[in-house]
């Protein structure tokens, strides 16, 4: 077999992710580090919020993902405060699933538990408020809720 000489995957010193680093710049798009071209900006758009008929109180949030690939929007990162309460105990996506992914927008649902439509939800983009809830479009009739 031949031998490659590969570099390892290694931490990027300035965003931590394990990519290939040749040691002058960083490979994923949103970081950059090294080079000199400015990093692309996360982009995240509320497309909707829709309520889901179910015994819980549950909400299927339609989003868009731009500026960066679709897996340097950690969904986990995603949350809604609530006063008094650790981050913890805060509501996180139920059920994720991307819908699309293309020149560099991706477009992802998720159901979630519990919200507060007064309140923004916190995003690894930042806040983002919550337009007023509106009828499930036809092209998401599939999604269907399943309690976790």
């Amino acid at each position: 077999m031949p031998d490659f000489d590969t570099p390892n995957p290694v931490p990027c010193p300035k965003c931590g992710r394990l990519y290939v680093w040749d040691g002058t710049k960083c490979c994923r798009k949103d970081c950059r580090h090294g080079s000199n071209k400015k990093p692309r900006k996360l982009r995240v758009k509320i497309v909707g919020v829709y309520p889901v008929e179910t015994k819980e109180p549950v909400h299927l949030i339609e989003v868009t993902v731009e500026g960066s690939t679709a897996d340097a929007f950690d969904i986990g990162e995603v949350t809604q405060e609530i006063a008094g309460q650790p981050r913890m105990n805060w509501q996180a996506p139920w059920d994720e699933q991307m819908i699309s992914e293309k020149d560099g927008k991706a477009r992802i649902v998720f159901f979630f538990h519990c919200l507060d439509l007064t309140k923004p939800l916190t995003t690894p983009a930042g806040l983002l408020a919550l337009p007023p809830p509106k009828k499930i479009p036809q092209r998401l009739k599939s999604m269907v809720y399943e309690s976790p």
